[in-house]
Protein backbone atom coordinates (compact mmCIF):
# COMPACT_ATOMS: atom_id res chain seq x y z
CA UNK A 1 0.00 0.00 0.00
CA UNK A 2 1.65 3.09 -0.88
CA UNK A 3 1.11 6.08 1.26
CA UNK A 4 -1.41 8.29 -0.63
CA UNK A 5 -3.45 5.25 -0.15
CA UNK A 6 -2.88 4.80 3.01
CA UNK A 7 -4.08 8.74 3.60
CA UNK A 8 -7.09 8.42 1.15
CA UNK A 9 -8.32 5.40 3.20
CA UNK A 10 -9.21 8.29 6.17
CA UNK A 11 -11.58 9.57 3.93
CA UNK A 12 -14.29 7.40 4.12
CA UNK A 13 -16.82 9.53 2.70
CA UNK A 14 -16.46 9.63 -1.15
CA UNK A 15 -18.55 13.04 -1.57
CA UNK A 16 -15.33 14.90 0.14
CA UNK A 17 -12.34 14.85 -1.99
CA UNK A 18 -9.39 14.29 -0.09
CA UNK A 19 -6.43 16.82 0.47
CA UNK A 20 -3.15 16.72 1.89
CA UNK A 21 -2.11 20.07 2.56
CA UNK A 22 1.30 20.53 3.41
CA UNK A 23 3.43 23.59 5.15
CA UNK A 24 6.13 24.59 3.49
CA UNK A 25 8.64 27.82 3.22
CA UNK A 26 10.57 30.19 0.93
CA UNK A 27 13.38 28.58 2.29
CA UNK A 28 13.00 25.17 0.10
CA UNK A 29 13.51 27.11 -3.02
CA UNK A 30 16.37 29.72 -1.30
CA UNK A 31 17.93 28.52 1.62
CA UNK A 32 19.20 31.02 4.52
CA UNK A 33 22.72 30.95 6.13
CA UNK A 34 22.55 28.71 9.16
CA UNK A 35 19.20 27.09 8.76
CA UNK A 36 20.22 24.26 5.96
CA UNK A 37 18.26 21.77 8.32
CA UNK A 38 15.49 23.71 7.63
CA UNK A 39 15.42 24.49 4.09
CA UNK A 40 15.80 20.84 3.29
CA UNK A 41 13.06 19.54 5.34
CA UNK A 42 10.93 21.82 3.72
CA UNK A 43 12.54 21.15 -0.19
CA UNK A 44 11.31 17.10 1.24
CA UNK A 45 7.48 18.34 2.37
CA UNK A 46 7.07 19.50 -1.59
CA UNK A 47 8.50 16.76 -2.91
CA UNK A 48 6.63 14.74 -0.71
CA UNK A 49 3.19 16.79 -2.35
CA UNK A 50 4.43 15.93 -5.93
CA UNK A 51 5.36 12.25 -5.02
CA UNK A 52 1.65 11.38 -3.20
CA UNK A 53 0.08 12.86 -6.11
CA UNK A 54 1.97 10.63 -8.98
CA UNK A 55 1.27 8.14 -6.44
CA UNK A 56 -2.22 8.26 -6.25
CA UNK A 57 -4.01 9.40 -9.10
CA UNK A 58 -7.68 9.39 -7.87
CA UNK A 59 -9.50 12.58 -10.19
CA UNK A 60 -10.34 13.80 -6.55
CA UNK A 61 -7.80 13.41 -4.94
CA UNK A 62 -5.21 16.51 -4.59
CA UNK A 63 -2.05 16.70 -2.73
CA UNK A 64 -0.98 20.20 -2.14
CA UNK A 65 1.82 22.48 -0.60
CA UNK A 66 1.48 25.96 1.42
CA UNK A 67 4.13 28.41 1.62
CA UNK A 68 2.28 30.73 3.82
CA UNK A 69 5.08 33.88 3.93
CA UNK A 70 6.57 35.32 6.94
CA UNK A 71 4.06 34.54 9.80
CA UNK A 72 3.97 36.49 13.14
CA UNK A 73 4.57 33.77 15.04
CA UNK A 74 6.98 32.99 18.29
CA UNK A 75 9.92 31.93 15.58
CA UNK A 76 10.16 35.06 14.31
CA UNK A 77 10.24 36.90 17.94
CA UNK A 78 12.80 34.01 18.63
CA UNK A 79 14.78 34.74 15.85
CA UNK A 80 15.12 38.41 16.24
CA UNK A 81 16.13 38.29 19.97
CA UNK A 82 19.20 36.08 18.60
CA UNK A 83 22.57 38.07 18.60
CA UNK A 84 24.31 38.16 14.76
CA UNK A 85 27.15 35.72 16.01
CA UNK A 86 24.50 32.92 16.75
CA UNK A 87 22.35 33.79 14.02
CA UNK A 88 24.04 35.72 10.83
CA UNK A 89 20.19 36.15 9.44
CA UNK A 90 18.64 38.04 12.34
CA UNK A 91 18.77 41.54 10.29
CA UNK A 92 16.71 39.75 7.72
CA UNK A 93 13.74 38.65 10.43
CA UNK A 94 14.38 42.08 12.44
CA UNK A 95 13.47 43.85 8.92
CA UNK A 96 10.38 41.59 8.19
CA UNK A 97 8.77 43.10 11.48
CA UNK A 98 10.29 46.91 10.88
CA UNK A 99 8.87 46.80 7.14
CA UNK A 100 5.18 45.42 8.22
CA UNK A 101 5.63 42.20 6.23
CA UNK A 102 4.82 40.02 9.15
CA UNK A 103 1.09 37.88 8.14
CA UNK A 104 -1.54 37.09 10.71
CA UNK A 105 -1.64 33.61 11.58
CA UNK A 106 -5.16 33.94 11.76
CA UNK A 107 -4.94 35.13 8.04
CA UNK A 108 -3.35 32.34 6.71
CA UNK A 109 -5.46 30.01 8.23
CA UNK A 110 -8.76 31.92 7.04
CA UNK A 111 -7.19 31.63 3.34
CA UNK A 112 -6.35 27.80 3.76
CA UNK A 113 -9.81 27.22 4.94
CA UNK A 114 -11.19 29.17 1.93
CA UNK A 115 -8.97 28.57 -0.42
CA UNK A 116 -7.03 25.49 -0.37
CA UNK A 117 -9.64 23.36 1.94
CA UNK A 118 -12.93 23.51 -0.16
CA UNK A 119 -11.23 25.61 -3.04
CA UNK A 120 -10.24 24.40 -6.93
CA UNK A 121 -7.24 23.61 -6.38
CA UNK A 122 -4.22 21.50 -8.70
CA UNK A 123 -2.77 18.72 -7.84
CA UNK A 124 1.24 18.61 -6.81
CA UNK A 125 1.26 22.44 -6.65
CA UNK A 126 3.15 24.60 -4.53
CA UNK A 127 0.94 27.72 -3.35
CA UNK A 128 2.22 30.97 -2.11
CA UNK A 129 0.07 33.23 0.49
CA UNK A 130 0.66 36.45 -1.33
CA UNK A 131 -1.16 34.60 -4.41
CA UNK A 132 -4.21 33.27 -2.32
Amino acid sequence: MTLANLFCRVFSDRKVSPRIINISSGAAEEPLPGHAVYSVAKAGIEMLAVALAAEHRAPTFRAITLRPGVMDTDRQTFFRAQPPELLPTVELFAGFQRDGRLVPPEAVAAKIASQLVTGAVDGARTYNYADL
